[in-house]
């Protein structure tokens, strides 16, 4: 009995996220933790936008725009300014994507508090983050498209748009996360196996559904400066 006592009473671990998720978020249910994992979150989303701003040739066309062309040097430094903006933003935004899965699950039943939610959201986002991470060191070490992940199926299917904004979703490290969100689902917010994967299913759509638009909107722009 006094193993059991034990065993409820530890915290999750990011490390055994990887070896025995399950465990985790039934650890987590018991214990939820917030804020170490929301700064290694925080920090790996950082470490991201700054290998690839580091490796990004801001001085690029300058040679043929002529004077028309921005001061690579102004351009770095606003582009630095909007990338660390955009991590913060990113980092920002998993206490609203947090909100919307406690909305969901407690539509669907679920007596689960926000910081769980909150908790589950972080743990599995540092998945996320990590293919981020991966894919930006990629981009230092080699000459890929910035722009294309290399995890995706959009590096490896070519398509023009809109289709190649639907393929970027399908990315092995957010196919991961959408899987241990749908187990956390299960044994976090003690839903059905049913509604935990249909809950995710849905808010990937819904991914799919703005990475539609926003291709969309890539093909009408590039089209329109085609004619221009």
């Amino acid at each position: 009995m006094s193993e059991m006592k034990m065993e409820a009473g530890k915290k999750p671990s990011l490390l055994g996220l990887f070896t025995n998720p399950t465990e985790q978020f039934e650890r987590l249910r018991e214990k939820p933790i917030v804020a170490i994992p929301l700064i290694v979150f925080f920090l790996m989303a950082l470490a991201s936008v700054v290998l690839v701003l580091a490796v990004t040739d801001f001085g690029l066309g300058t040679e043929e725009a002529g004077e028309m062309a921005v001061d690579p040097q102004m351009a770095q430094i606003f582009s630095w300014i909007f990338g660390i903006i955009g991590g913060i933003v990113v980092f920002g935004s998993i206490f609203l994507v947090a909100l919307i899965y406690w909305g969901l699950v407690k539509i669907a039943g679920s007596g689960v508090n926000y910081k769980q939610i909150l908790s589950l959201t972080i743990f599995t986002s540092i998945i996320s983050s990590i293919g981020s991470l991966i894919n930006s060191l990629v981009v230092l070490f080699t000459d890929v498209d910035p722009t294309i992940v290399v995890t995706s199926l959009k590096s490896i299917i070519p398509a023009e748009e809109p289709v190649a904004s639907i393929l970027a979703p399908f990315e092995v490290f957010s196919i991961w996360s959408y899987i241990l969100l749908a187990i956390g689902f299960q044994k976090v917010a003690g839903l059905s196996k049913k509604a935990s994967w249909t809950i995710t299913i849905i808010f990937f759509a819904i991914i799919l559904i703005f990475s539609f638009l926003g291709g969309v909107f890539a093909s009408f722009s590039q089209s329109f400066e085609g004619n221009v």
